[in-house]
């Protein structure tokens, strides 16, 4: 059985890629999650407002401040319980743009403009590349509520579970994927990215 090193990645580092990192630790699989944004972004009390922190910022730091903002607010709509889940897995959101080196065999993604930052920020890289292995991308598009978020996690689950099935996933990655879309019955986007 092959060991994945596996990224999760969704905008903020909040929801989706934290609930599938939860998902995956879970099942003991060696994985990383991150966001793309420039900045963290949590819904606000209106539309028009969010709170915005700088990735790095402690969940911690983030629950006292919307806490000491209106407790009652942020419990009800379940962002302080989101924040809670979150510390337990790791100490802060993450930017992926940040990290120095991307070794991952799979990352996936769950918004197509993620999944074009994630393919951007490889290209940078390039000229830094290393070892010339393979990072197998995905896409599983998924709406940023905390019930679809849950759903994804499962799905992506299913994913590194059948990526686990073959023994030489590199050379049946395209049929891998034909096997997934038809299990979840919904085309996904994929590429094939080196570090």
């Amino acid at each position: 059985m092959t060991t994945l090193k596996i990224a999760v990645v969704c905008a903020s580092n909040m929801n989706r890629s934290m609930r599938a990192h939860e998902m995956l630790k879970k099942h003991d699989y060696d994985v990383s999650s991150f966001g793309t944004n420039n900045e963290v972004r949590l819904p606000g009390k209106s539309i028009s407002s969010q709170n915005v922190y700088n990735f790095g910022t402690p969940y911690e730091d983030m629950i006292h401040d919307l806490a000491t903002d209106d407790l009652e607010f942020y419990s009800s709509n379940k962002i302080l319980d989101m924040l809670e889940r979150n510390k337990k897995i790791k100490r802060a959101p993450e930017r992926i743009q940040s990290v120095e080196q991307l070794n991952f065999d799979l990352v996936i993604t769950y918004e197509n403009k993620v999944f074009e930052k994630v393919i951007i920020d490889y290209h940078k890289r390039t000229k830094r590349i290393h070892s010339h292995r393979p990072t197998f991308l995905v896409n599983l598009e998924t709406i940023d509520s905390q019930q679809e978020a849950e759903l994804c996690a499962k799905k992506t689950l299913d994913l590194v579970k059948k990526f686990e099935k073959y023994d030489n996933y590199e050379d049946n990655f395209e049929k891998l994927i034909e096997e997934f879309e038809e299990h979840i019955n919904h085309n996904i986007l994929y590429s094939v990215l080196f570090y």
